[in-house]
């Protein structure tokens, strides 16, 4: 067995002991004739991710939308997202896309305007 294989094993069984509350980490070292120097690599990680990483339910909305995604072989569009939202939530929208679409525009087509010169003599002025 490669110890590339044996580390992966010792590291799956002191996870499974760390998750699961069951077996020492001693048992697990005995077994895999690990150094101190990869448990303590190890272990810190595991116990962090272990505090962390919390279980979580997908919701009733999202169990149906990825049935039907995965029994249709259809994904659901961003348009039949959007659709679903409230109206005053589309309308946000629309107006942001308007928005951003005219500032792109008058900035290409107009943006030269906006870019004047000084000479030394108005900036002076300006300052003072």
């Amino acid at each position: 067995m490669s110890t590339e294989v044996q580390m992966q094993e010792f590291v799956s069984a002191l996870t499974d002991a760390v998750v699961q509350g069951r077996g020492s980490v001693d048992q697990i070292v005995g077994r895999y004739d690990m150094h101190d120097e990869d448990v303590m690599m190890w272990l810190p990680l595991i116990e962090e991710l272990n505090q962390t990483l919390v279980e979580v339910q997908p919701s009733e909305r999202y169990r149906r939308q990825l049935r039907k995604e995965l029994l249709t072989g259809q994904p659901v569009n961003v348009g039949l997202r959007l659709r679903r939202l409230p109206a005053r939530v589309q309308l946000a929208a629309v107006l942001t896309l308007i928005g951003g679409f005219l500032l792109i525009a008058r900035n290409r087509f107009v943006g030269d305007v906006d870019k004047v010169t000084l000479n030394s003599k108005d900036e002076a002025a300006l300052l003072h």
